[in-house]
């Protein structure tokens, strides 16, 4: 089960700025990547299973909303894998009628959208770490 740590409250509150309609969703898939980030992390939670610590609550949800953030303004769809590039068109003849397009960037591109789509933004790594939520601390015992 993943718990969503931001509402759409919370993320207009981050942007300061207007959210698109699907912002549920992002906030639920940004969610799942939290989740997977901060897994082998150990930290108080209620009976739920939800974090307890409002600081612990504070980080998730900064962290969450961080990514939502990152992939509106990289306008990627994390439910659409991130796959919405489109080539580059590199040559047209007319009288041949041939158009060719540069497949190399088109492919770059769509690596990195679907890289963009499926991890955290350096800021959401950032927020979890400065947290003590992503590397966990180190205890020393003797």
């Amino acid at each position: 089960m993943t718990f969503i740590y931001a509402t759409v409250d919370d993320l207009e509150a981050w942007t300061q700025a207007d959210v698109p309609d699907n912002a549920d969703a992002l906030l639920r898939q940004a969610s799942t990547l939290v989740t997977e980030a901060i897994r082998t992390v150990f930290y108080t939670v209620d009976s739920n299973g939800k974090a307890s610590d409002t600081t612990v609550l504070a980080t998730l949800k900064d962290a969450t909303c961080a990514q939502v953030e990152f992939w509106i303004a990289a306008d990627i769809n994390p439910m659409a894998g991130g796959v919405q590039a489109t080539l580059t068109l590199q040559q047209t003849d007319l009288g041949s009628g041939r158009v060719r397009y540069d497949n190399t960037s088109g492919l770059l591109l769509t690596q990195a959208r679907i890289a963009g789509a499926t991890t955290l933004c350096p800021n959401a790594v950032t927020i979890l770490n400065e947290g003590g939520l992503l590397y966990g601390k180190t205890t020393v015992y003797g």
